[in-house]
């Protein structure tokens, strides 16, 4: 299994891909998270598994120092350029979760888009929460988000299409999902057709594999727990309010650093 994010041939549609997806709702959720969990506003956050900065540019231009974190030097590159023309002078490092040194701590860290979910095993999920919670102040808010093992197997997976328009090109988006409950992983191929719409002619064909991993609420708190984190919720991701229940396919959690 390649590293995922890793072809430069799909990562160049990855914007097209998540195109609708409402970062800037979910960054109202980050906020949300600080405000309820924090004892003041957090002035500096490590986005760890940035990918191409969706949330750190809008963070950053709602006045936080944020960090980009990430092992895809190609969404890097992209992060790099978005955030240079937005006028923003956001730092976006390459690095592995399980190894990173960036020489300084953070009032909070976000690992948003099922990022945690690529740490495969146990020793993978431990290493980069140790890692994370080295760079964070005593106190500091963690947040993140995973698919949740419970409604995986409650629902099941199944094939999907996705179509997406926009700058002139159409993506279809084919995923082919393969469960193996005995690893709580699923392996998503990802077959992508790239269409350019005005000549209705076919630019690209792009296949990727991914491997993606799904978690249990009390796995979740006790990696936490041993990595020096105190699990302050779980809920269903998007809405704070609402705790976290075995139908939930992606739940957040929020947790803070231990002192």
């Amino acid at each position: 299994m390649m590293t995922p994010f890793s072809r430069l041939d799909f990562t160049r549609y990855y914007d097209l891909l998540y195109s609708d997806k409402n970062y800037p709702a979910e960054c109202d959720l980050v906020e949300d998270v600080f405000k309820s969990f924090a004892s003041q506003r957090p002035a500096t956050i490590l986005d760890a598994g940035c990918g191409s900065g969706g949330h750190a540019i809008h963070l950053a231009q709602r006045g936080y120092d944020i960090v980009g974190l990430d092992r895809s030097p190609s969404l890097l590159q992209i992060a790099r350029k978005r955030s240079d023309e937005a006028g923003l002078r956001t730092q976006f490092h390459e690095g592995d979760l399980r190894t990173f040194e960036l020489g300084r701590q953070f009032d909070a860290c976000i690992s948003m888009f099922a990022v945690m979910g690529f740490q495969l095993k146990n020793s993978d999920v431990q290493q980069a929460l140790r890692q994370i919670r080295k760079h964070l102040t005593p106190g500091a808010i963690f947040l993140f988000d995973v698919w949740h093992g419970s409604a995986v197997l409650l629902h099941g997976v199944e094939k999907r299409l996705k179509l997406l328009e926009k700058d002139g090109l159409r993506l279809y988006r084919f995923a082919t999902p393969t469960l193996d409950p005995m690893s709580h992983t699923n392996e998503v191929n990802q077959h992508l057709l790239v269409i350019d719409i005005e000549n209705n002619k076919m630019l690209d064909e792009v296949v990727e594999p991914q491997l993606i991993r799904y978690f249990f609420p009390q796995e979740v708190i006790f990696h936490l727990e041993i990595a020096g984190f105190e699990v302050c919720k779980l809920f269903t991701f998007g809405k704070l309010d609402q705790d976290a229940s075995a139908q939930d396919w992606e739940i957040g959690i929020v947790a803070r650093a231990c002192a």
